[in-house]
């Protein structure tokens, strides 16, 4: 840190007190301001009438509707109003920073707040390290408006051909999205070079979230690019079709099947699956013999029940009066199955719907009862019921499904049961 150059009459002001919200004024800048309190109207009109300077100072809180000295930052601008404009109640006015100033007392309460000010003077000695700090902003400067950053064309462009190191200071730090502390802090420095330090690190932040959103904006362009692209080549595909009476009804069955496709809730795996090889029997000829089983596979999957689901309702008394009436005898196996029922509604209660239940096994000759017990466990449980019958299987095929590659390839019987 540099020591602060000693002024030996440091200039005083008497000038209109003016708080303002959510803006901090630095020297050099011009600013358009809004005035809606009645007390800052007077007071720029006060200034008018007078010398046309006012001392602007920024609230902490913009909520407080009547500021005190505690509730403004200590360091404010002492401004030149060059033009007003009153509107619908409201005054706005171009105001031009001029310096840099601190509050010393209040001069006047009625019927305008008049403070004496004090001009603050920032070291500026000219060093090497001084000069290259200002070109390295410079430079980062031109870099965040190339990649986007909004500033006003005319300061641009001013800057760029070369100002003092103050004022670069100056014009740059209003252009950084900062909380307003921040700003207030930059302002109240004094220290150049310490302020072109920070300014610096303020804005290569900056330039580091404009390449992020830089890129964000690129990919995200470039998947719609690409996904426009596509629509608009099937669009005139389906056109040149039409034009040349290609159009069928295989056409028209495949937006259909889509559209089932679509409907269906299926995880996100299976939708990636799914739209993949739908994507496929779209691209592909009718005469491919491959298009025949993709549609096959892909009207099975679209005839499936996805996200239809038949809760367990575990009731044992509801049970037992169901085995009773379908069943007379068989006490033993009814006690077993109404047992079985009992732990798997515990299981339920202590841990979760996702637990895998105890699979039942009824052994015995033809006509003894065991499918229609199976019946009665699910009339019970409220769950349909699907009778497989596996006799005279000798393919495992028939039972898992074949493979869809396969010309004649079918689900298997659990498929076809569900």
């Amino acid at each position: 840190m540099h020591e602060l150059v000693p002024v030996t009459t440091p200039k005083t002001y008497q000038v209109p007190l003016i708080p303002v919200r959510d803006v901090v004024i630095y020297p050099t800048n011009e600013v358009v301001l809004t005035f809606g309190r009645k007390k800052s109207q007077a007071a720029v009109n006060a200034a008018l009438g007078r010398d046309k300077l006012v001392a602007l100072f920024t609230q902490r809180q913009s909520g407080v509707d009547d500021p005190t000295f505690a509730d403004i930052y200590p360091v404010g601008t002492l401004c030149q109003v060059e033009r007003t404009l009153k509107t619908d109640g409201e005054l706005n006015a171009l105001v031009r920073g001029i310096a840099r100033i601190r509050l010393l007392k209040e001069v006047e309460s009625d019927p305008i707040q008049v403070v004496e000010v004090v001009e603050l003077v920032e070291s500026s000695v000219l060093t090497p390290e001084l000069e290259a700090l200002a070109r390295h902003l410079t430079t980062q400067f031109r870099a965040a408006v190339n990649l986007g950053k909004s500033v006003e064309f005319m300061n641009f462009m001013r800057l760029m051909s070369g100002v003092s190191a103050s004022e670069l200071a100056d014009q740059v730090s209003p252009t950084l999205n900062l909380p307003l502390s921040d700003h207030a802090a930059l302002l109240a420095n004094l220290d150049l070079q310490s302020r072109l330090y920070q300014i610096n690190d303020f804005l290569t932040k900056e330039i580091k979230v404009l390449e992020i959103e830089k890129s964000i904006a690129s990919k995200t362009q470039e998947k719609f690019s690409k996904s426009m692209k596509e629509t608009v080549l099937r669009e005139r595909l389906n056109t040149i079709k039409a034009e040349l009476g290609e159009t069928d009804d295989v056409d028209q069955e495949l937006n259909e099947l889509e559209d089932d496709l679509l409907k269906l809730k299926l995880p996100k795996k299976a939708r990636a699956k799914v739209s993949k090889e739908f994507d496929r029997l779209d691209r592909m000829s009718p005469n491919n013999p491959e298009s025949s089983y993709l549609r096959t596979w892909l009207e099975t999957v679209a005839e499936l029940p996805w996200g239809k689901l038949t809760p367990d309702r575990v009731a044992l008394a509801t049970a037992e009066k169901v085995l009773n009436d379908d069943h007379y005898g068989l006490e033993e196996v009814k006690e077993r199955i109404l047992e079985y029922l009992s732990v798997l509604k515990l299981k339920k209660a202590k841990h979760s719907d996702s637990i895998l239940p105890t699979i039942l096994c009824f052994v015995g000759p033809p006509g003894v009862g065991k499918t229609s017990l199976g019946k009665s466990i699910a009339r019970s449980l409220k769950r349909r019921f699907v009778k497989v019958s596996l006799g005279g299987i000798r393919d495992e095929a028939e039972i898992r499904g074949h493979r869809k590659s396969y010309i004649g390839a079918m689900p298997g019987r659990i498929i076809e049961g569900i």
